[in-house]
């Protein structure tokens, strides 16, 4: 039988894991402390940056024009797990890859980096905003490799926002050619996962509802309708950066998919 969904706010979510004794005081090894490495994914290497130990592993990739730093308060509070954080081609200090730099690149890239890293499946994938889109593809491309998904406020292909005056804007930026062609085909990777499912794996949906409709809420629920075990949180105490406003929400919201 369909476990019934969990739907919570903030506040309930929290008081659970303090009954628990979740969580950590933000002490601890940040992203560093076990070890980073540029590893090759095929003619090009990708900086990753794990700590703890363990199996799975736990990969965190990041939204559109954010780097592995992001992950740093999350990862301090997930000692007790082999979690890494990334950074995608063309965010320094990783190198350039091929265009365009769609989400079947990316998942391409993300699945050669894990196994030359040398970290077995099945992995924990969490996705923040854009990054959701790219585990997802990950999980349509390798569904037998995938143990659990975590969205962090994910990007969905009913909210195609990108248009040319943001891609005009991110060009006067300067910023480098594979992070612009990143944001030229954001829309068209949303368009490629419509229609596609995720595998039946425990998936967790954390959406900002801080100044956002119900639409937002419905096109997140429909990732958690598509699995057994399936639980979806909000916050309407953070904004869409909830990863970096409020990493030990977003850590525990990872511990919930964790098998021990």
């Amino acid at each position: 039988m369909k476990r019934m969904k969990k739907f919570a706010l903030i506040f309930l979510f929290m008081l659970f894991f303090a009954s628990c004794g979740g969580g950590s005081d933000g002490g601890g090894g940040g992203a560093s402390s076990g070890g980073s490495g540029k590893i090759d994914v095929g003619g090009h290497g990708l900086q990753i940056y794990c700590s703890g130990s363990g199996n799975p592993t736990i990969l965190m990739d990041a939204g559109w024009g954010q780097d592995s730093g992001v992950w740093i308060g999350v990862q301090s509070h997930l000692g007790e797990y082999h979690s890494c954080g990334y950074n995608r081609a063309g965010y320094d200090p990783s190198d350039s890859g091929p265009e365009p730099r769609d989400s079947r690149q990316i998942a391409t890239e993300m699945h050669a980096l894990l196994h030359n890293a040398g970290f077995p499946p099945p992995y924990v994938l969490v996705g923040h905003s854009f990054g959701g889109a790219n585990i997802r593809m990950f999980a349509a491309m390798y569904p037998g490799e995938v143990a659990a998904l975590v969205f962090i406020d994910p990007a969905h292909e009913d909210y195609k926002t990108v248009n040319d005056t943001d891609i005009r804007s991110a060009e006067s930026r300067g910023l480098a050619s594979n992070i612009i062609s990143e944001l030229r085909n954001i829309n068209s990777s949303l368009e490629q996962l419509r229609g596609t499912r995720l595998p039946d794996v425990p998936t967790v949906v954390l959406t900002s509802m801080k100044g956002r409709d119900q639409g937002w809420y419905n096109a997140h629920d429909q990732l958690v309708q598509q699995v057994s075990d399936g639980t979806h949180l909000i916050t309407t105490e953070s904004n869409h950066n909830i990863h970096v406003e409020n990493a030990e929400l977003v850590a525990n919201t990872i511990r919930m998919v964790m098998p021990y």
